[in-house]
């Protein structure tokens, strides 16, 4: 693993990492391993936790970044330039010492998804797509066990690793104004799921009905980063106890 380059700016910075003879899944599992290790370490003080760790409030991983927000008046942010590249040097050799040691996640969360025909909005355009029968879809998605990758774009938006390269598909060329809650979509690599009712354009192929974001639970979200997910077929009121695709599955 490597970091290429980096954003240096007064309360953030974000590292780029990058394969050597590592996949993409292998630095994915990187990047939320130190997530969780900088995390415990936020919350965890220790004589022997890092010094620099007391400017951190708050660590975000992505896709192949890992961005580390500061303290807006802290100690790093009033620093000149030269001060926080000697932070920053400290942030990567704390990286390069603990990448031998990276966390491989093996609880899996199952969730329950709905893919009838008033859920699944794009299953036909899907379909088309594909070249394979809706009833194939439903089947290759819910027999892959996803991680957890990222958390964004609305409060407990899931994007979501695995996907099958049989199912991938472009995004809408016009979002819908308003997607439901719990909707399940693709979009390209990926699937995901929209913990509340946004616009978007990922497609649709089901719905999720249990709550995966709420405020008054703590935590908020029901999935966290690095988390394995499951999904389960079910039928929900709307699409009826039965539908074509049950005797296929």
């Amino acid at each position: 693993m490597r970091v290429i380059g980096y954003w240096l700016g007064e309360c953030a910075i974000r590292l780029e990492i990058v394969k050597t003879t590592h996949s993409d899944e292998q630095i994915r599992d990187f990047i939320h391993s130190m997530y969780k290790k900088i995390r415990e370490k936020m919350s965890n003080h220790s004589p022997f936790s890092p010094l620099w760790i007391e400017d951190v409030i708050d660590v975000v991983p992505g896709w192949h970044t890992l961005t580390l927000h500061t303290r807006p008046w802290g100690s790093i942010a009033m620093q000149p330039i030269e001060i926080k590249d000697a932070w920053l040097q400290e942030v990567l050799s704390f990286l390069a010492m603990e990448e031998a040691h990276v966390d491989h996640p093996h609880v899996i969360k199952n969730i329950e998804v709905c893919y009838g025909p008033h859920c699944a909005l794009d299953l036909t355009d899907l379909s088309l797509f594909c070249g394979l029968t809706k009833e194939e879809i439903i089947t290759i998605h819910m027999r892959t066990v996803y991680t957890v990758r990222m958390i964004g774009f609305s409060p407990g938006f899931v994007y979501l690793d695995g996907l099958d390269s049989r199912i991938q598909m472009p995004r809408l060329d016009h979002p819908r104004v308003q997607v439901p809650t719990g909707s399940v979509g693709i979009a390209g690599m990926q699937t995901g799921v929209y913990s509340l009712s946004t616009p978007g354009g990922w497609r649709i192929l089901g719905r999720v009905h249990q709550p995966l974001f709420s405020l008054s639970n703590d935590p908020m979200t029901f999935l966290s980063i690095g988390d394995r997910v499951s999904f389960i077929y079910v039928h929900c009121n709307s699409c009826g106890a039965h539908n074509v695709y049950e005797e296929e599955i």
